[in-house]
């Protein structure tokens, strides 16, 4: 087994860099099987082998909220490659959170994991019976929880939202959003779809920002919301003014509704305090 001496920049973990020098473990298993297939120890080798790799790939797993939330570029690039690796004997089932993880590194400024990116989501789509493009997937993760049957309006761009505001002298609801996140669509399930949530809504301008998906106007959304709020955190709720001032903000996940109301009818607890 490999030993750290020292991170290379950009690392902040060092039990996920020794994880991953110890990516060096594939490469020489490889190279054992060519040599040992005929060998009576080949069957240990390869139970060995899996057993590490699948250690390994649920380390990462467990770790992809801290990883989305505090990784660097390198660090979620090089989590996802060992994620979207196929495994000996099939796919393996960890091409999401590889997505999640490359995608998010582009958004850090690694472009070269949009391939990463873009193969894990081709996967993931395959593997569940869907061989269509992944940009339609995309579009149509977009629209999911904001085609309920209310009529109330969505806006996707922030400034777009600002202008309406302006116009109407009504404050923004802004929903800081993601593709994959599984907290946001149950969010707009249980709790943004409730009738009396919704009667709430037609107070404000509405808008829903979508950070995770490494194009230019996610990557602005999640520019916005970490230097606004200091969160990358998703899914992530605030009410800012006409004026574009912030007025309260929401943490996230929840089951009370009254809280989440509260929330929207600007309660002193969930006032914004720079």
């Amino acid at each position: 087994m490999m030993k750290v001496n020292s991170m290379p920049p950009g690392f902040t973990n060092k039990g996920l860099y020794q994880d991953l020098l110890e990516d060096r473990f594939e490469e020489i298993a490889a190279t054992a099987f060519a040599a040992h297939t005929n060998d009576k120890d080949f069957g240990p080798f390869m139970t060995r082998w899996m057993e590490h790799d699948s250690a390994r790939r649920e380390k990462i797993n467990a770790m992809v909220p801290e990883l989305l939330a505090h990784g660097s570029a390198q660090e979620l690039k090089a989590s996802s490659a060992i994620l979207a690796r196929r495994q000996v004997g099939g796919d393996t089932s960890d091409f999401w959170n590889a997505y999640q993880l490359a995608a998010r590194a582009v958004m850090l400024g690694d472009s070269s994991a949009q391939k990463i990116a873009d193969i894990s989501l081709g996967e993931y789509i395959s593997k569940n019976g869907k061989r269509i493009n992944a940009d339609s997937v995309k579009r149509s993760w977009n629209t999911s929880g904001s085609n309920d049957e209310s009529d109330l309006k969505w806006l996707t761009s922030y400034s777009d939202a600002l202008a309406e505001a302006k116009r109407t002298k009504g404050n923004i609801f802004i929903d800081f959003t993601g593709y994959t996140d599984g907290n946001c669509r149950a969010m707009e399930s249980m709790i943004l779809s409730r009738p009396d949530v919704q009667g709430l809504f037609r107070n404000f301008v509405l808008v829903r920002l979508y950070t995770d998906n490494g194009d230019p106007d996610n990557a602005a959304n999640a520019t916005m919301e970490e230097s606004r709020f200091q969160t990358i955190a998703l899914p992530y709720y605030a009410i800012v003014s006409p004026d574009d001032k912030p007025l309260a903000t929401f943490p996230g996940f929840t089951r009370d509704a009254e809280a989440f109301k509260a929330f929207l009818k600007l309660s002193p607890k969930y006032r914004w305090k720079k």
